[in-house]
């Protein structure tokens, strides 16, 4: 018996497309809070805040990667993410979004080949077709690197 494996993964809007993560990798979706201002050049990095009694550090997706900047934000959300490579240094971080993650399964029949990216775009490892949106696959190695060098 042959079954159709899928994957549930949120669908994080971009201002320019979509990122599309793993749900696993995922730990909470919570409203937009005002970090306290970093004092740092990368612009990428955002600040810190508080969740659940830890200090997260934040960052637009947007910036790492050189992609097109939001005007502005209609539902602002933070989508907190586990850190997967060095999760003693780096147990959380979160990724600013303009507005609410939409819930997708990904299987073989709602995801279609990898398209080219150009080099330009720092931490995005592919973008790929799911669901009828182009969204881009994080390189979580470089981001969580950003971080943690950081």
């Amino acid at each position: 018996m042959n079954t159709l494996q899928s994957v549930r993964s949120l669908l994080i809007p971009l201002s320019s497309g979509w990122l599309l993560l793993p749900g696993a990798m995922v730990a909470e979706v919570i409203p937009f809070r005002a970090p306290d201002q970093p004092n740092r050049e990368e612009n990428w990095f955002q600040g810190l805040f508080q969740w659940r009694e830890q200090t997260i550090p934040l960052i637009s997706f947007e910036k790492v990667a050189h992609l097109e900047q939001p005007a502005h934000f209609d539902n602002p959300r933070i989508i907190i993410c586990y850190g997967i490579k060095n999760a003693k240094k780096l147990p959380f971080y979160g990724i600013k979004t303009p507005s609410i993650p939409l819930s997708v399964n990904v299987n073989e029949n709602t995801l279609k080949s990898p398209l080219p990216i150009s080099e330009e775009h720092h931490g995005l490892s592919a973008s790929v077709i799911v669901v009828n949106k182009t969204a881009w696959l994080p390189d979580i190695d470089y981001i969580e690197k950003l971080l943690i060098e950081r």
